[in-house]
Order: C-alpha cells, then structure tokens, then sequence
C-alpha cells in the first residue's frame, strides 16, 4: 500500500527536523572533544599527533552519535542515510570554514586541516561523517530487511534515543 504524498513529506519533514538536530549534537561534542583536546592533549603530545588522536576520538564520538539516535532518527533507506550524512558532511564542513575564520591564521589552519602531510584528517573525517548514519543504523538494526520468505519488513525505527 502506498503512501499519501501529505504522509510522505511529513515523514520527510520529521526526517529533517531530527537528523538537524543530531548534527547540532555531533557539533556540540565535537567542539567539547576539541576544546579538551586542546587544551589537554595538544600541551602533552603537540599539536600533530593530538590532531591525529583527535581524529580517532572524533570519529568515534560521531559514530556513537549516529547509531544512538539512528531509530530516533528512522533514515530507513540507504538513500535516505546517505542523504542525512551528506547533508552532515556539508553542514560539518561550512561549519569547519566559519570557525577557522575565528582564528588569525584561518587559510593556514584550514589548509593543514586537510593535509595529511601535516597531519590534517578532516578529509577522511568527512568520508567517516558522510557513512555514519548507514553505519549507526546498521549497528542499531534500523531499516528495511528481508525475513526468510523474502518480504521486507521494517527494522526499529521511530523511537527517540534511550527507549
């Protein structure tokens, strides 16, 4: 049974509202994670290998992000989870140019940011943020599968994290 396209774009709507949000809490842990690490890590390892730590920490901090709000969220589809991450890999990335512009050196930073000959991973940082909601919905069980006779069926989806 299909659909009414009002049911569809309120799904789409909800999907928006929810995925906005969870990239406002990326975004609110990923400046906490930097914050520290700055002014932890940075002074006991220096500032390429306390990037390079960062990276690892990062990476888990969106992952753990993701699968937690992946049935909140209900991205079903592969599309629909690519889509949400692409929208977070630009968000995440006008998010990185705006606050590199807060900073003196801004181009030199940025610039470092993503090279890795000077220990810059916000290039496969962005890949990570890109596939996160596929790989935080397939830890979580959210979206469609095929039970044994073939018929695909919903996973978890629509609960708010924690539930």
């Amino acid at each position: 049974m299909r659909a009414a396209a009002g049911e569809i774009d309120t799904r789409r709507g909800r999907l928006l509202r929810r995925a906005a949000a969870a990239w406002c809490l990326i975004i609110a842990a990923e400046s906490v994670h930097g914050a520290l690490r700055h002014l932890l890590l940075v002074p006991a390892v220096g500032d390429r290998a306390a990037r390079q730590i960062g990276f690892v920490a990062g990476s888990m901090i969106v992952l753990a992000i993701a699968a937690w709000t992946a049935p909140w969220m209900a991205a079903r589809t592969r599309r629909a989870q690519v889509a949400v991450g692409g929208a977070w890999m630009v968000l995440l990335a006008c998010f990185e140019v705006g606050l590199a512009f807060t900073r003196d050196d801004a181009w030199r930073r940025l610039r470092a940011d993503y090279d890795p000959r000077e220990g810059g991973l916000m290039a496969p940082g962005l890949v990570i943020v890109l596939l996160a909601p596929m790989i935080g919905a397939a830890w979580r069980g959210v979206g469609a599968r095929s039970d044994r006779s073939g018929q695909a069926h919903a996973g978890r989806v629509g609960r708010p994290p924690g539930r």
